[in-house]
């Protein structure tokens, strides 16, 4: 299989950033959607800013890939309107590449190690054009890309039926607990009533270490855990300097409180780490409240409406810690908590078996790439 240039097969056109004092919360006249790399995973907050011939645009069509940061390299697809200097457009030469083989290759462990390999280079990792002149993309004849495309186009339908399983489940729960939730009758209550504090992470720039206590970002918590895997560490001094005046415990609650808010997940046994300041840290009142109460209270549709009603920000919405404190729910006795948190642990349970099982679809799809762009599918 001859490998090609990168830029041969496809150029690519970095984005605009047009001023935030232009940005609109709401769609109107003469405005444009700009897109972000967040947009890409949800519509939620999106911002609108005036059209100018300077703007650079894509369709539903385009492949995106998210040029720095903590999401370099990730491929976005499905949008349509402006887009911002996070973002590049690929531009394919259609007489020698297959757009769906492109967007394959893309994400493939081939590109993605390439690209990420170049993090290492600055504190905040990006890649430019010049970058890419340095690589080359494997290709065979078009109708053996084809091929190949409609070979791991099968295996990537698979991994979605994987989740969307998940996300059905998912919203079940919610919409379980939420219905719950309304059928309750009493006084609302605050969270800041039914917790001991309501604070977040350290606010200062900790001292890296190459290794020791686990440091923490908003994207360690998802699918109510919270994942330890991480690059960053701090040492056991510093850890006890930073948490001095609050420690993490198990049983408290963590909450995403910037950017991709609203994620919560109870604090396990056995787990010493440090957060950044962008992770609301609760503790909640054992005698008014679960600990696992509140993390799906959090995760409500109740909750997650006062969030988006009051999370403050145009870019970045942040759900402000005296919002937290404000947020109202009727409260049930602890012993019908309890009875709740036990069906929900049933469906999280399950989505857990879900979550694994998506893991190794997820390894075979990437065992899958690899052999594609070695010539051997």
């Amino acid at each position: 299989m001859r490998e090609v240039p990168f830029l041969d097969a496809c150029d690519i056109q970095g984005g605009t950033q047009p001023p935030k004092s232009t940005f609109k919360q709401e769609p109107s006249d003469n405005y444009i959607r700009l897109l972000q790399i967040r947009d890409f995973k949800s519509d939620d907050n999106p911002v609108y800013v005036p059209r100018a011939s300077n703007l650079k645009t894509c369709d539903e069509s385009d492949i995106m890939i998210a040029r720095y940061g903590a999401s370099i390299g990730r491929i976005l697809q499905g949008k349509s309107g402006a887009y911002n200097v996070a973002l590049v457009k690929t531009i394919p030469n259609d007489d020698l590449i297959d757009r769906r083989y492109l967007s394959h290759f893309l994400s493939s462990p081939k590109f993605q190690n390439y690209i990420l390999g170049l993090g290492g280079r600055a504190a905040q990792a990006g890649f430019n054009k010049k970058d890419l002149e340095r690589t080359t993309i494997p290709l065979p004849s078009l109708d053996e890309q084809k091929r190949i495309a409609a070979i791991l186009d099968r295996a990537d339908a698979l991994r979605r039926l994987r989740q969307r399983a998940i996300d059905r489940l998912d919203v079940l729960g919610k919409a379980w607990f939420d219905g719950h939730q309304k059928s309750l009758r009493g006084e609302n209550t605050t969270l800041g009533e039914v917790c001991a504090k309501i604070t977040d992470g350290t606010h200062q720039s900790p001292k890296w270490a190459t290794s020791g206590v686990p440091f923490l970002f908003v994207s360690n918590i998802r699918n109510q855990e919270i994942d330890f895997e991480t690059e960053k560490f701090i040492s056991e001094q510093t850890y006890d300097e930073l948490t001095r005046n609050t420690k993490v415990e198990p049983g408290d609650v963590l909450y995403t409180s910037v950017g991709s808010y609203g994620h919560a997940a109870v604090v396990p046994e056995g787990e010493k780490f440090l957060f950044q300041r962008h992770i609301a840290h609760l503790k909640p009142n054992p005698d008014l409240i679960d600990s696992y109460y509140l993390m799906y209270l959090l995760e409500s549709p109740s909750l997650r409406h006062q969030a988006d009603v009051g999370a403050t920000g145009i870019a970045q919405k942040t759900v402000t810690l005296s919002l937290l404190k404000r947020m109202e729910a009727i409260i049930p006795p602890l012993s019908v908590q309890t009875e709740l948190v036990a069906k929900l642990n049933k469906i999280t349970e399950r989505k857990i078996t879900y979550h694994r099982a998506l893991s190794s679809f997820n390894e075979l799809f990437a065992s899958l790439q690899s052999r594609a762009f070695r010539g051997e599918l």
